[in-house]
C-alpha cells in the first residue's frame, strides 16, 4: 500500500489574523500601519510603513516586503520585495530571512541559490524559526547545496517538531521509519504521524494508517487503519483513497463492498493513481461493483498502460487480440503486449510467443 515521503516547506511566513502576538514594534505610528495592513487597508498601511522602513525599521521593512512580495497596494514585485527582506533580514528579523531564504530557493525577484538560500535559512533556524529549521533539515537530508548530513537533519526536524510544526514532525517520523540520521523506531514514526495527524495533516493520516493496516509500531487495527485512510482520503490524496478502495474491494477490516470500492477507485483513479486505475478498469471488465462496460474497462486500462503498469498493458492487449469492445487488431495487441513484456510480465512474454506460432 501506499505512503508519501518528506515535504518542505513552500509557504512563505506571514501577519496572520488572530495569530501569535506581533512583535515590538516601533513606536504607535508602525503599529496602527500593521492595524491597516490587518485590515486589508493596504493604501493606508503604505502610507504609514514606508517612510518608517526607509528610516531602517526592521519590521517596517518585512512588511514593506510582505506588500510587494503579494501586490498589496503596490504592484506586485518578487525585486522589490526581495530588496526589502535582504534590508529586514540583514537587520536579524527571523522572518526576513526565512523568506528571503525561499526567495533563493526558487529564484524569485533574486538569482536562484541554494547556497544562499542555505545560509539564511540556518540564520532564521538559529533563532528558533520552525519552518526554517524543517527547510534547513530538508536541503541538510538531501544535500542540497551542502554536503548531505543526515543525523543534522534529523535534529532540524526533531527542533521544529517539537515546536507543533506539522510538516516536521511527519518527516521526523519518516527519519524514524528508514532509520536515516538515527535508529529506526516505528513506535516513534508512529507517534510523531499521529501528532501531524491529528493537526488535520493528510500524508501523516495516509502513513498512521499504513502502520495500523500493518501492525507496524502500534498494534494491529484495521480500524483504525480505515479511520485513517478515510480522514486522508477525504482530503483528496489519491493514495489514501487506493488505500480505502482495498481495504473494501477485499472485505479488510469492514464487511466487502465493491460498490464503496468502485466509488474510492473512481476517486484515485481521477487523481492519477495508477494502481487505482487498473482496478478500476477490472471492476468496469468484470462488473463487479458496477455495470459491466467494455469502454469505461478500456479507459482506464489505457490510463494505467500509460503509466507503465503491465497488467494494464497486457489486459489492453487482450482487448485488442479478443475484440472485446473494440475492433480486434493483432497489431495493437502485439504493440501492448510487448510494452508489458518489456516490463518483465511472464504472461505477455507468453502472449507473444503465442502470436509469434500462429
Amino acid at each position: 500500500m501506499s505512503v508519501i515521503r518528506k515535504i518542505f516547506v513552500g509557504t512563505f511566513a506571514a501577519v496572520l489574523l488572530g495569530g501569535v502576538p506581533a512583535p515590538a514594534f516601533a513606536g504607535d505610528k508602525l503599529a496602527t500601519g500593521i492595524d491597516a495592513y490587518e485590515a486589508e487597508d493596504y493604501a493606508k498601511a503604505l502610507a504609514i510603513i514606508e517612510p518608517i522602513a526607509k528610516a531602517g525599521d526592521d519590521d517596517a521593512q518585512y512588511f514593506m516586503a510582505l506588500m510587494y512580495q503579494h501586490g498589496e497596494g503596490v504592484e506586485k514585485s518578487y525585486e522589490q520585495a526581495a530588496k526589502w527582506y535582504i534590508k529586514s533580514a540583514d537587520q536579524g528579523d527571523s522572518d526576513a530571512q526565512y523568506n528571503l531564504a525561499l526567495l533563493y530557493e526558487k529564484g524569485l525577484g533574486v538569482e536562484q541559490s541554494d547556497e544562499e538560500a542555505l545560509h539564511l535559512y540556518t540564520l532564521s533556524a538559529n533563532q528558533g524559526d520552525r519552518h526554517a529549521q524543517n527547510n534547513l533539515a530538508n536541503m541538510y537530508d538531501a544535500g542540497q547545496g551542502v554536503e548531505a548530513d543526515h543525523k543534522k537533519a534529523f535534529m532540524l526536524y526533531q527542533k521544529s517538531a517539537r515546536q507543533g510544526n506539522i510538516v516536521a514532525q511527519h518527516n521526523l517520523a519518516i527519519m524514524y521509519e528508514e532509520g536515516s540520521g538515527t535508529r529506526v523506531s516505528l513506535e516513534q514514526a508512529a507517534k510523531w504521524y499521529e501528532l501531524a495527524a491529528q493537526e488535520g495533516y493528510a500524508s501523516s493520516q495516509l502513513n498512521l494508517g499504513y502502520l495500523y493496516n500493518n501492525g507496524e509500531g502500534v498494534k494491529q487495527s484495521y480500524e483504525k487503519a480505515m479511520y485513517w485512510y478515510e480522514l486522508a482520503a477525504e482530503q483528496d490524496v489519491a493514495a489514501a483513497q487506493y488505500n480505502l478502495a482495498l481495504m473494501y474491494d477485499e472485505g479488510q477490516g469492514v464487511e466487502e463492498d465493491n460498490a464503496k470500492a468502485v466509488e474510492w477507485y473512481k476517486k484515485s483513479a481521477a487523481n492519477g493513481d495508477a494502481t487505482a486505475q487498473l482496478n478500476l478498469a477490472i471492476m468496469y471488465d468484470e462488473g463487479e461493483g458496477t455495470k459491466q462496460s467494455d469502454q469505461n474497462a478500456r479507459y482506464w486500462y489505457r490510463k494505467a498502460a500509460d503509466q507503465d503498469i503491465a497488467p494494464a498493458q497486457y489486459n489492453l492487449g487482450i482487448m485488442y487480440y479478443t475484440g472485446q469492445g473494440v475492433r480486434a487488431s493483432e497489431t495493437k495487441a502485439k504493440f501492448w503486449f510487448e510494452k508489458a513484456a518489456a516490463l518483465g510480465m511472464e504472461d505477455a512474454i507468453d502472449a507473444l510467443k503465442e502470436l509469434e506460432e500462429e
